[in-house]
């Protein structure tokens, strides 16, 4: 077939890496069989390739391709690498850590017997091991436990648990999981806690910007039966463009309404003035603060209770690695982190 400049880059490359992005039906699998075939050609053993999908039906069909275009091919190297093509390492990203896990597990310290754990099975074991960890911390009248219900008025632990079983399944993603946790606290130095301000204070700019758009978007709409509104919304805008701080800007925000009323309505008009009130309404639920003090003291409050969370997913971590270690039981996040190692 003929190639595209661009597929041809991505067969004909070499020694760095690249990255391709293209659509559906756009001939990637194609462009990759070509890729691994012309490897082999150029001397490289197919044992020596490393090709990943994301799912055992695509590893198939790409092991078929390959198999296909290497029959096809009068290449003595090509008709070589048939006799290996059933062994070679097409599959699956989780297919491949586990054959590394399963090959090495003499140098991870466990069984070669390696399960992989029902997902469903282990979320109900994740839920008893915090609701373990929640009673010891009852009992021992934990002050970090108590601010948190006191904080949230909470009459139950229903929200506290689902928190933290969503943090556990997020925190579980990251390589640096454990020292993550252990130097959480770091993030409550001065100048993190600065950057955090600033992310805050941008995200809030930003969507004023957006807002200021949807304003000027109704202005443009307006003919000159509505000057009375044009004025106002032009007032606005030109108040929009001059806030310098915080407290200008909570102060805008809360007192910001179109009053003047619009005459010889216009199709989609109120569709615009929908989309202004719910640009307003966001940033309403977004200003829970008074000033830039205000919000660096909520973040520094919020040390205890991040605490909190940090000592029970690291009690959780412990206990549901010591069940899966002894039942010889793993996800396959677990695996993978393991084929890394």
């Amino acid at each position: 077939m003929g190639w595209t400049k661009e597929q041809l880059l991505a067969i004909q490359s070499r020694n760095s890496n690249i990255l391709v992005s293209a659509g559906a039906g756009s001939g990637k699998t194609a462009v990759l069989t070509e890729r691994i075939v012309s490897l082999i050609k150029e001397g490289h053993s197919i044992n020596s390739l490393l090709v990943l999908t994301f799912t055992n039906l695509a590893a198939e069909e790409m092991k078929e391709r390959v198999r296909k275009k290497l029959k096809a091919e009068k290449d003595n190297k090509c008709q070589e690498a048939l006799k290996y093509i059933d062994s070679a390492n097409i599959t699956t990203f989780d297919g491949y850590s586990l054959s590394l896990v399963k090959k090495y597990y003499y140098v991870l310290g466990i069984s070669p017997d390696i399960q992989i754990a029902n997902k469903y099975y282990l979320n109900i074991k994740r839920e008893i091991i915090i609701d373990e960890i929640l009673d010891e911390l009852y009992k021992n009248n934990d002050e970090e436990l108590k601010l948190y219900f006191e904080l949230f008025k909470s009459k139950d632990d229903f929200n506290l648990k689902a928190a933290i079983f969503k943090s556990y399944e997020e925190l579980m993603k990251r390589i640096d999981f454990k020292s993550y946790l252990d130097n959480y606290n770091e993030i409550y130095n001065e100048s993190n806690i600065n950057n955090m301000v600033d992310e805050y204070v941008k995200s809030i700019k930003d969507d004023i910007k957006v807002l200021a758009n949807d304003i000027y978007n109704l202005y443009i709409e307006l003919d000159d039966s509505n000057i009375k509104l044009k004025d106002e919304l032009f007032e606005y805008l030109n108040i929009i463009n001059n806030l310098n701080t915080f407290e200008e800007t909570i102060s805008f925000i809360s007192n910001f309404k179109i009053n003047s009323k619009i005459k010889n309505k216009f199709d989609g008009y109120d569709e615009l003035r929908e989309v202004i009130n719910t640009d307003k309404k966001g940033l309403l639920s977004s200003l829970k603060f008074k000033s830039i003090d205000d919000i660096k003291e909520n973040i520094i409050s919020s040390k205890p209770l991040n605490n909190l969370f940090v000592k029970i997913i690291k009690d959780l971590d412990l206990r549901l690695n010591k069940f899966k270690s002894q039942k010889n039981y793993y996800e396959f996040i677990d695996i993978a982190k393991m084929a890394i190692s």
